[in-house]
């Protein structure tokens, strides 16, 4: 933060903003802070909840990790692999994707696919 302010203190002195552009910035600054700390906030005490069933094998896996540590948890290569077993070769998921889509929430459901082989459920509560 304090390089920011500097940064934004400089263009002030160099005539670059104005300072009243200058506190528009800091204020936006400090409100994107205060939503990331509201979104950690709210992130704890949560599972993200994934529910793959697979008719054809018949097979269900339910994996449940803390909201906090998913991004570091779907990129193992393990719980990739478990992820991908039971699918189609013609069904992928793009875990890439799916950790975009969790950051991003604000609904408990992320994510509901249906095949005439498989369902996929992604939610966080």
């Amino acid at each position: 933060m304090e390089k920011e302010i500097e940064k934004i203190m400089k263009m002030i002195e160099r005539g670059t903003i104005t300072a009243n552009d200058g506190q528009q910035l800091l204020q936006a600054i400090n409100k994107g802070k205060h939503q990331v700390k509201e979104r950690k906030k709210k992130m704890l005490g949560q599972m993200l909840h994934i529910n793959i069933n697979s008719y054809e094998i018949d097979q269900v896996i339910d994996i449940n990790i803390p909201l906090r540590l998913t991004q570091s948890i779907l990129k193992m290569k393990c719980i990739q692999k478990q992820i991908k077993s039971p699918l189609n070769s013609d069904l992928e998921i793009d875990l890439d994707e799916l950790i975009e889509l969790i950051n991003q929430q604000d609904t408990d459901e992320i994510m509901s696919l249906q095949t005439n082989s498989t369902s996929i459920q992604v939610s966080v509560k």
